[in-house]
């Protein structure tokens, strides 16, 4: 009698998951995240001699459908705030332990050094949501590369040459995945894997963690991103 071969194990650059959100007056939708690690490259081109980014090159797929039962989904846009963050989106982040090379040059969000020993995170893609859901209404995203408030690529800039085959072999392998929805006007209203821990900043940010690998809001630090516009 032949034996079923057991299904491969996912390579670490790959995420394949539907991650059902609920907000606080229980609306709820599904958003689902694929993405596969295709390469990561060197590229010089726009960082000063001596130094060079390090790209991730991906491809990712983001989906959106509302799952209230009988009910439209909105969700706000914020005023005063110009095109594209007027909306909320979607960002895949990757996580790296605090071991990885990926983490030997984080920042923190103000650009200041960050402290040592901590996991690291790094922008892979983001898809913005344009518009409401009507009941059972999903939205298939317009993905982008990298990171949306700044523009920045998926990956590392201002690693010393030197260093860039070692971190080239850190990004490849990530120790997992982090999903967020922000920007927009409310999307802080969608309950978080970090609602239990006080806001770093002092303030309510208009930003959810809906998924981790951990399970938990990890301290993440903030690297120094690749250079040059998204595409």
């Amino acid at each position: 009698m032949p034996t079923e071969e057991p299904e491969p194990s996912p390579e670490p650059g790959d995420l394949q998951m539907t991650i059902p959100a609920t907000d606080e007056d229980g609306y709820s939708m599904d958003v689902e995240v694929h993405s596969r690690f295709l390469d990561v490259v060197v590229d010089p081109s726009s960082d000063k001699p001596g130094e060079t980014s390090v790209i991730i090159e991906a491809t990712t797929s983001i989906s959106v459908a509302n799952t209230t039962p009988s009910r439209t989904l909105e969700l706000a846009s914020m005023s005063g705030v110009t095109y594209p963050q007027d909306r909320p989106f979607i960002q895949l982040f990757a996580v790296y332990s605090a071991d990885s090379r990926a983490c030997a040059f984080d920042v923190d969000i103000f650009g200041k050094p960050a402290e040592d020993g901590r996991a690291c995170r790094i922008p892979v893609a983001y898809g913005r949501i344009l518009g409401d859901f009507a009941i059972d209404g999903e939205e298939e995203l317009t993905v982008y590369r990298g990171f949306l408030p700044q523009g920045f690529k998926p990956g590392l800039g201002m690693v010393p040459e030197a260093e860039a085959e070692a971190v080239r072999a850190a990004l490849e392998a990530p120790a997992g995945f982090q999903v967020e929805i922000l920007g927009g006007g409310d999307s802080y209203r969608w309950i978080s894997v970090c609602d239990d821990e006080e806001p770093e900043y002092g303030v309510r940010a208009s930003l959810a963690v809906l998924w981790s690998t951990s399970g938990t809001c990890d301290d993440l630090a903030y690297v120094v991103p690749a250079t040059g516009a998204a595409d």
